[in-house]
């Protein structure tokens, strides 16, 4: 249980990197301020420049990475395998979105953590997030709108994940181990796009 909450802590710390405010600091500009007033590389993209957007995007989905990855070589450092070792990649993960949402560096304000979550995946379960990126892009396209297609997306996303995993034939446990964890994930950015549905919907192009 200790080292779950390390992971947690270490995975939320990491997450917490608030790379869309340092980056548009460079511009003279707050990202809290401007646009949706989110830590996200879309907001970056459209109000601070596309290349900051760039990185950011680039930089979120590394946090989430990053986060994953560390600690799966704490499993392997601590000799721990199997579906412990597995716990601990997950853990991480959620702490991660935890810190992009609410960054203890930004005053607890953040991003939709899409990209971090798409990060996260990418470690512990790449072809599960590859089918939700292509989701999430083909509804971008289709309805023009990304708070939707967002929305719409993580309703589906552990779903897709369950159903990937089932497909690959992991174990039953694996199984109920991630999907447990994608469900808090995908709550989390299904919370934090509240305000932009209640303000309404942006158009893509």
């Amino acid at each position: 249980m200790f080292e779950l909450l390390v992971t947690t802590g270490l995975g939320y710390a990491i997450g917490s990197v608030p790379s869309a405010a340092w980056l548009a600091r460079l511009k003279g500009k707050a990202i809290f301020d401007i646009g949706s007033g989110s830590m996200g590389a879309m907001n970056t993209a459209r109000n601070v420049g596309w290349t900051l957007g760039i990185l950011v995007l680039v930089a979120d989905t590394g946090k989430g990475v990053f986060a994953t990855s560390l600690a799966r070589r704490m499993a392997s450092l601590t000799e721990t395998d199997g579906l412990a070792a597995l716990a601990f990649a997950l853990t991480a993960g959620v702490g991660a979105v935890a810190g992009h949402a609410w960054s203890m560096f930004a005053g607890f304000k953040g991003g939709k953590a899409l990209a971090t979550t798409f990060g996260v995946a990418l470690p512990v379960y790449p072809l599960a997030a590859l089918y939700a990126l292509i989701v999430l892009v083909g509804l971008i396209l289709l309805s023009r709108r990304v708070v939707l297609a967002s929305v719409i997306t993580a309703l589906c996303y552990p779903f897709v994940v369950l159903a990937t995993l089932w497909r690959q034939g992991h174990p039953q446990d694996t199984m109920f181990s991630v999907f447990t964890s994608v469900m808090i994930i995908s709550s989390i950015v299904l919370i934090k796009h509240i305000p932009d549905l209640r303000r309404g919907e942006e158009r893509l192009f």
